[in-house]
């Protein structure tokens, strides 16, 4: 009788295992790695271009587990570096990502997210002048959109809504952002975020591959705040709406 409880027992327990595996939670991972560029001074802190340097600088989001690549770029002659002070001591710590030195270079420094929470990131030379705030996220919230995508007509949510702007989206940086993307003709369209204006897709902004009279599902990962237009690369005009990233 021992014996067969014991018999009993072992799927019963690999049974619970799996259960509580399902339960959880999961941590979505990005499909690509999250890129910021930031410029370093002394006197005027951190940007993400030389026109916008302030401090506290710019907020950076991600998600824990994500690997985040750093381009850290001197704006003026000084030694900077780039850490991120979990214990808010000032001071960068062997257990805290921190970069190499630069002075008036450019330098990559890649790191994965490893722990969740809100921290400041500093320069270690100029701990208090150099400082901005890195958002370090464990649970990611997913927008999913759909959106019917036609030459003349514009965008929709629905193919009875489609309008020219179109439908409004809005996320929050760092989201999980899934667009599944519909041809509502026959002509060849795609879907990016026109980050400056210019009507082009440049290699830096959100851009989906090309879709005619047919369906794409397309990821992405907002990595900057503000009120942008989306279009179609080939029907720039024509196809536009707007995406507003917190």
């Amino acid at each position: 009788m021992m014996a067969g409880r014991g018999h009993v027992g072992v799927p019963a327990a690999l049974l619970l295992v799996a259960l509580a595996a399902l339960l959880l939670p999961a941590l979505p991972a990005s499909a690509e790695p999250q890129l910021v560029t930031l410029y370093g001074d002394a006197r005027d802190g951190w940007g993400n271009s030389t026109t916008n340097l302030t401090n506290p600088g710019p907020t950076i989001v991600v998600n824990r587990s994500e690997m985040v690549r750093l381009t850290l770029v001197g704006n003026d002659s000084l030694l900077h570096n780039w850490f991120i002070d979990y214990d808010n001591d000032l001071i960068d710590d062997p257990d805290e990502p921190n970069s190499l030195d630069f002075q008036g270079n450019t330098i990559p420094f890649n790191f994965t997210a490893d722990r969740a929470g809100n921290f400041t990131y500093r320069c270690r030379v100029h701990p208090t002048t150099m400082t901005g705030r890195i958002e370090i996220r464990s649970v990611v919230p997913r927008r999913d959109f759909t959106l019917y995508g036609d030459a003349r007509d514009g965008w929709g949510a629905t193919n009875a809504s489609i309008s020219n702007p179109g439908y409004i989206l809005s996320v929050e940086i760092g989201d999980n952002v899934t667009i599944t993307l519909l041809g509502n003709d026959s002509t060849l369209h795609n879907w990016f975020i026109d980050y400056d204006n210019d009507f082009i897709d440049d290699p830096e902004e959100p851009n989906s591959t090309d879709f005619q009279g047919s369906t794409v599902v397309f990821p992405f990962i907002p990595d900057r705040a503000g009120n942008f237009t989306y279009r179609c690369r080939v029907h720039p005009t024509t196809m536009t709406g707007r995406i507003e990233i917190r």
